[in-house]
This record gives structure tokens, sequence and C-alpha cells, in this order.
């Protein structure tokens, strides 16, 4: 499980992928298709909306927008035309939050059933000393 605070930051991985997720829920990224193999949208994401996916007794999850940690959130990316306007077009991806000896990391995937390889993790970027 991870808090809203530990995961505000910047995330990117070994093949270029880079995401920054906002206190705001929004979130931006370059080259997203390196860590979601099926991304078929564009790789770049000017702005995105994200929500942890709380469950519910049963066995069943929901996205919210209050919740403030969780083992996982969801990515809604609605595109936008070249006159800045959003299009009927969306696509979507879910990160699983996990932690090993390093830290957290982001599992990026379509589907929640999918496993990650390392090609895939993403992992937070160190904030520069000040």
């Amino acid at each position: 499980m991870i808090h809203q605070q530990d995961l505000v930051g910047d995330w990117a991985n070994a093949q270029g992928a880079v995401m920054h997720v906002a206190a705001d829920r929004t979130l931006t990224a370059e080259n997203i298709d390196s860590a979601e193999p099926h991304w078929k949208c564009s790789p770049t994401v000017t702005r995105a909306a994200w929500q942890f996916m709380v469950s519910y007794s049963g066995e069943g999850s929901y996205s919210s927008q209050t919740a403030t940690k969780g083992d996982s959130f969801t990515v809604d990316v609605r595109p936008t035309n070249v006159n800045g306007e959003p299009t009927d077009l969306r696509c979507s991806f879910s990160a699983d939050v996990r932690r090993d000896d390093r830290g957290y990391n982001l599992c990026l995937v379509e589907d929640p059933d999918e496993t990650c390889t390392d090609h895939e993790l993403m992992r937070k970027v160190p904030a520069p000393p000040r």
C-alpha cells in the first residue's frame, strides 16, 4: 500500500518512460509506451487524471476520487485534437504498486491480471539534493 504523498513525484524506467504524478490527481508522461506494452495512444500524455483503486467487501474494487492510499491506481487519458479540444478517444491504464528491497515500484498494465517484467517497472526518481 502506498500513501498519496509517496506516490506524488516523478517515476521512470530504464527504457525512457517518465511519468509525473501530481498531488492534484493529474498526471503527465513521456514515452509511456515504453512502460505499458499495449499502449495504443500517443506516447506523450499532456494531461490525465488518476485515482486510487479501493477494495470493498466482497471481490470488487472501484476508483475513488477521495482515497489517499492504495495498492493500485487508474489513469484516464483524454487525448485532445490539434485545437486542444478533447476527443472522444479515451485511453487508460492501471498501475499496480509494489515494494521490494529498492523501495516502491509501479507496474503499468492495461489488464490488472498481467504481470510486469523488469523492463516495464517504473521507479521513483530521487529528488535532487537541496
